[in-house]
């Protein structure tokens, strides 16, 4: 016997409304308050379909809009480890960091990837 909730699901219905599930499409990719378009990603193609990809300098700026915004000290720390071992735009790092409103948090950024680098 298969149960109430397995037949649901599998018509495409909420187990707890029997509505159908509507999919929603993804809003658009931003960066803090920086829309990225399409063309300013990198693409993978694979026999599975298309991956899209951030550059260094994207994700490097994504880890630190969750540390500029909700001071998460482990997202700064993944800044600085993806930074250490990946070019970075710097200029457009700092300017983007400007906008945010987060040039003083740029600086401990800077200042722990110094210190990672020393070390290396």
């Amino acid at each position: 016997m298969i149960s109430r909730s397995a037949s649901n699901a599998r018509a495409g219905r909420s187990p707890t409304r029997g509505r159908a599930l509507r999919r929603v499409r993804a809003g658009p990719l931003a960066i803090g308050d920086e829309l990225i378009r399409p063309a300013q990603v990198a693409v993978k193609r694979t026999p599975g379909g298309t991956i899209r990809l951030l550059t260094p300098t994207q994700c490097v700026m994504d880890r630190l809009a969750a540390y500029f915004h909700w001071n998460d000290l482990q997202s700064l720390d993944q800044a600085v480890m993806v930074a250490s071992s990946q070019n970075i735009g710097f200029a457009k790092l700092t300017a983007w960091a400007k906008r945010e409103g987060a040039s003083d948090k740029l600086g401990k950024f800077k200042q722990l990837l110094a210190a990672r680098k020393r070390r290396q």
